[in-house]
């Protein structure tokens, strides 16, 4: 082959290399859907700077932008219904309403301002504190709950519920955590009037036959002595024929979190158990 011939040939070979690249490019590149105006639902994710982005709990949707003066009234990690508009390229989030806040609660630092003390979040949110300040002072880390939610127009209002004093300790971690981060310390009444008759519905199972009572073998639990949840557990048996039998025992959760029921949705808000050193925020009410 010619020299001529070879480099037309490298030519057309990189130029088919190319068109395929960007076909394939433009494949994997294209736009996930923006719902077509209907209503979604989705968990706000606001920035320092004021603007939120929505994270749509469809994941076949795109992220959607939410501009700093329509995020005035959201929170870190609020559920809202909203609509998605295309404005040229970019896609924007109308929000139609807060369905559910993520918490009652918040931390920051104390701070002066034109109108009085407020509270500055890690998160750059503003709240006004009201009543007593109880011995606080300008710099102090706070757990203040909140009043008031922020609206479009004005800030949300809060009173002070704990004082971590002028710098945070490692004695704060836990309280500093819990508030930052919105975890429930305890469950509702209605959760706890609940929850017992799943408890007695686990004796009648043992008593009607339908599971094998098999308590009084020497289990050995997977987790540690000083675990907060003893929910797996083995157990290895010799048989006469000179082999071994395996038991493998694992807590049947779906027996007392029934689709529907309150335990259902309380355990579906939590999502899982949190652990600290030495202590526990459960998902289910621990007699369980």
């Amino acid at each position: 082959m010619s020299k001529r011939r070879q480099n037309k040939s490298q030519k057309n070979q990189k130029s088919r290399g190319r068109s395929s690249r960007s076909r394939s490019e433009k494949k994997n590149n294209q736009r996930k859907p923006t719902g077509g105006g209907k209503l979604l639902r989705g968990r706000v994710q606001k920035n320092p700077r004021g603007f939120a982005f929505i994270i749509p709990s469809q994941s076949e949707f795109e992220d959607a932008f939410v501009s700093r003066d329509d995020a005035a009234s959201l929170l870190d990690g609020d559920t809202v219904e909203f609509s998605m508009q295309r404005n040229g390229p970019k896609t924007s989030a109308r929000v139609h309403r807060i369905l559910e806040r993520r918490t009652q609660k918040v931390v920051g630092q104390l701070v002066e301002s034109g109108h009085g003390t407020g509270v500055v979040t890690a998160n750059n949110e503003y709240f006004q504190i009201e009543g007593d300040l109880a011995g606080t002072r300008r710099g102090d880390w706070v757990v203040a709950e909140l009043d008031e939610f922020p609206t479009a127009r004005h800030a949300g209002t809060a009173h002070i519920a704990e004082s971590f004093g002028r710098h945070l300790t490692p004695k704060n971690d836990i309280p500093y955590t819990i508030a930052r981060y919105g975890l429930p310390e305890e469950f509702s009444d209605s959760v706890m009037r609940e929850a017992p008759k799943y408890q007695e519905l686990a004796r009648e199972e043992f008593e009607s036959g339908n599971r094998k009572d098999l308590r009084d073998l020497p289990f050995v639990t997977i987790d540690g002595e000083d675990a907060k949840d003893f929910d797996d557990a083995v157990l290895v048996r010799q048989r006469d024929d000179r082999g071994f039998t395996l038991y493998v025992a694992i807590a049947d959760v779906s027996f007392f979190v029934v689709p529907g029921t309150k335990l259902d949705k309380e355990a579906r808000a939590r999502a899982t158990s949190v652990y600290f050193p030495g202590f526990c925020l459960p998902m289910l009410p621990e007699f369980l």
